[in-house]
C-alpha cells in the first residue's frame, strides 16, 4: 500500500507547476479554508505599503492593492501556511464586510526559494 501511494504522490507531483495559485480557495471564509486544511503552520498580519513594495514572494497582492494608494493604508492582511510533505501554501485574507475571504494563494515546492 505504501508503494502504490508514493507512487500516485510522484505522479501527482508531476501534474503541478513548482509555483501555483490554489483556485478552489480563491473567496473562500476564513472559517471555510480552516475547515478544509486543518490549523495552519503560522499566521501573519500586515498592512498594505503605501510606499515602496512588498516582497517577490508577496507581490501578487499588489494587483488588488497597489502601492502609493493612500486608501491601501489601512488594509489588513492576513497571511497563514500550511506544511504539506512536498509543498507549502500560503494563503492571504483580506477584510470583505464582516469576513476575512481569501484574496490570492500560493502553494509551491519545498525546493522554491522566493
Amino acid at each position: 500500500m505504501t508503494a502504490v501511494v508514493a507512487g500516485w504522490t510522484w505522479l501527482s507531483d508531476m501534474r503541478h507547476s513548482p509555483v501555483q495559485v490554489v483556485e478552489r480557495l480563491h473567496g473562500k471564509t476564513l472559517d471555510a479554508v480552516l475547515a478544509e486544511l486543518g490549523k495552519p503552520a503560522n499566521t501573519h498580519e500586515f498592512t498594505m505599503p503605501v510606499e515602496g513594495t512588498l516582497p517577490e514572494f508577496r507581490i501578487e497582492l499588489h494587483n488588488t492593492y497597489p502601492p502609493n494608494r493612500p486608501e491601501n493604508a489601512n488594509v489588513v492582511i492576513k497571511e497563514l501556511h500550511w506544511e504539506e510533505l512536498r509543498y507549502n501554501i500560503a494563503v492571504w485574507f483580506h477584510r470583505v464586510g464582516d469576513a476575512w475571504v481569501v484574496l490570492d494563494t500560493c502553494r509551491w515546492r519545498k525546493d522554491v526559494r522566493f
